[in-house]
């Protein structure tokens, strides 16, 4: 059965192939569909385009306390997929002709973690519930029989065809992170699950055993659930995570320490991670990869780097102190403009994919930033294909 989207390797480069034919590989995505800037990107000639999807309503970012954006599919007993349809039909209206590959977040409900207080980490000091292990094989039996049904949902309706790929999301800020670096990486399921580790390795329990089992948790977990929708989608469509935060976040306990699990799986295809926040992103000087992007390409795995960048524009997304904070607002036009060409120019010349990440919504929503995604879009497609005007050798085409 022929593909509708993989991943194929040029000059050293993986690149998103849709339907036969080499993507410029830029992409856009909102949290807040509502304040959505589909139409803008469209005229720009962008057709890639993510969202987020959750499964149910709980906390976004553990250590802000922000909730996700909107109802989750699953908080109900009959799951609500006019959730989804509604924001997938924001994008078809605004581009007919769009390559779609939603942000699925598979943390659960509040409710379902008040119902399940045996699955969770130990309570936080402050009194505040704690959250999912994700050591508890009930959770995620769980996520995957909400992963089935959500599947099955968008088989059968009518903008499948649209549908490119899939980015699995989980844990804090849904980037594979413990939801407390001191918390959320203990529990009766994850002291379980550890003991179990140990012996069948026939190794004494020691804490660095525990911090690499606990990389290696997690990237299970990711490919368990990579590797489902890859069955449920009779590998034709590419699956991606974020993972490997190697450079940006080395802390032991932030489980992203198992990354060659990750590039040896069969089921992950493209490999995801912000740019580095260091320095509260000072302009004037290099925003740097947080992962390892040799060993990503080497793998033959694509790379998208999320660009949230700040611009003029940036407003604060509620009052809450966190979201206040120097690092959550731009520069100038004219600098967000040049951090925005930086940004651009290190995924050109390191070649790979990026996604701009309009993260509350209308950080772009000038015609000055828009011609300029438009000539980054125009110079990503002339400079990435123009070694093979007609085709490549395993049948992909030039968009």
């Amino acid at each position: 059965m022929k593909k509708i989207s993989e991943i194929v390797h040029e000059n050293g480069r993986p690149q998103l192939c849709i339907n036969g034919e080499i993507q410029d590989g830029l992409a856009y995505i909102t949290y807040l569909t509502e304040n959505n800037r589909y139409a803008d990107f469209a005229k720009a000639g962008y057709r890639l385009f993510s969202f987020p999807v959750f499964f149910g309503f709980n906390h976004l970012n553990e250590y802000s306390r922000l909730d996700v954006f909107k109802k989750g599919i699953f908080d109900q007993d009959e799951p609500d997929f006019s959730i989804f349809d509604e924001d997938i039909k924001q994008i078809l209206n605004a581009c007919p002709d769009a390559y779609i590959f939603p942000r699925v977040n598979v943390s659960l409900s509040r409710e379902w973690e008040l119902q399940n207080p045996d699955e969770l980490c130990d309570p936080y000091p402050d009194g505040i519930p704690s959250r999912t292990s994700f050591a508890s094989d009930k959770w995620a039996e769980e996520v995957k029989r909400e992963i089935r049904a959500w599947i099955a949902h968008i088989q059968e309706s009518n903008y499948a065809s649209h549908i490119v790929g899939y980015q699995v999301a989980g844990g804090n800020t849904e980037e594979w992170l413990p939801f407390d670096k001191k918390n959320g990486i203990s529990g009766t399921r994850c002291i379980e699950k550890f003991a179990k580790y140990a012996e069948a390795k026939g190794i004494p329990p020691s804490e660095p055993t525990f911090f690499r089992f606990y990389s290696e948790l997690v990237a299970d977990r990711i490919i368990e659930f990579s590797s489902l929708i890859k069955q449920l989608t009779d590998r034709r469509l590419v699956v991606g995570t974020f993972y490997g935060y190697t450079l940006g976040c080395p802390y032991r306990s932030d489980g992203h320490h198992a990354l060659l699990k990750i590039l040896e799986s069969e089921d992950v295809d493209f490999i995801c991670s912000p740019v580095c926040y260091s320095n509260t992103r000072a302009v004037g000087r290099d925003h740097p990869y947080i992962t390892t992007l040799a060993s990503i390409k080497h793998h033959g795995k694509l790379y998208f780097s999320e660009n949230d960048t700040r611009t003029h524009l940036t407003r604060a997304v509620n009052d809450m102190e966190w979201y206040n904070k120097p690092i959550w607002f731009g520069p100038d036009k004219e600098t967000s403009c040049d951090v925005i060409k930086m940004h651009a120019a290190r995924a050109l010349i390191n070649g790979h994919a990026a996604w701009w990440f309009d993260m509350w919504g209308g950080w772009f929503r000038d015609d000055t930033y828009m011609t300029l995604l438009k000539d980054i879009r125009e110079l990503f497609e002339k400079e990435l294909f123009h070694s093979h005007a007609l085709g490549c050798a395993n049948g992909c085409l030039r968009r």
